[in-house]
């Protein structure tokens, strides 16, 4: 497949029934859904995507590839998007998260189901973002509880790169951004790497 840097939006589901057997139709509309809740002003896009960045990666026009999988058990679901969408720039998300047509996404028709447990009081948005040039307590803190292992071990290994000097292809250190967003018992996680000209944008959502 391609190579290069690329995105990711990834799906935990903790109920069982179900849901724990979600379809990936159904996470893709999950995603997609956030642009209108909590909502996406595409008037005065919002880079650093609160609450959105799974939606503007589903949708980014310069997007060619996109590989998804399910785990055996049905709880996990991972999108990997090439090239890399949420490139950082007003300009960028004016050229690639464009306005619907006027044809949203069908609703899905569905059997009938035994209605969940009522759901929590969602409460105030809650945001903590560190950004740093190696694992620190502060960074480390922000994946306590986070279903994704590979998040925490995909950050430890990008520091563990060494920068390169001279030539075409030379970068600087790497710098992490883990932003974590919680409202009530929901919890969305983005990961963002840069090395030189070299960005890498990760998501994961899970609880509620």
């Amino acid at each position: 497949g391609p190579r290069g840097s690329y995105g990711q939006n990834a799906y935990f589901c903790t109920m069982p029934g179900v849901r724990s057997q979600e379809p990936a139709d159904r996470v893709v509309r999950s995603w997609y859904n956030e642009m209108d809740d909590p909502g996406y002003d595409f008037s005065n896009p919002n880079t650093n995507s609160e609450g959105t960045g799974h939606f503007t990666q589903v949708v980014w026009k310069g997007i060619t590839h996109v590989g998804m999988a399910v785990s055996q058990d049905g709880r996990f679901v991972i999108a990997n998007y090439w090239p890399a969408g949420n490139v950082c720039g007003i300009a960028n998300y004016l050229a690639n998260v464009l306005p619907p047509n006027g044809s949203p996404m069908p609703p899905r028709v569905e059997k009938p189901v035994e209605a969940p447990a009522p759901e929590e009081e969602e409460g105030p948005l809650e945001s903590v973002t560190v950004t740093e040039e190696r694992m620190t307590p502060e960074m480390e803190a922000l994946f306590e509880g986070c279903p994704y292992d590979h998040f925490k071990t995909r950050v430890t290994e990008a520091f563990s790169k060494e920068p390169t000097q001279g030539g075409a292809f030379s970068s600087g250190a790497m710098k992490v951004s883990v932003t974590l967003e919680s409202r009530g018992s929901k919890r969305r996680i983005k990961i963002i790497t840069r090395q030189g000209k070299t960005m890498t944008v990760v998501h994961g959502s899970w609880g509620g």
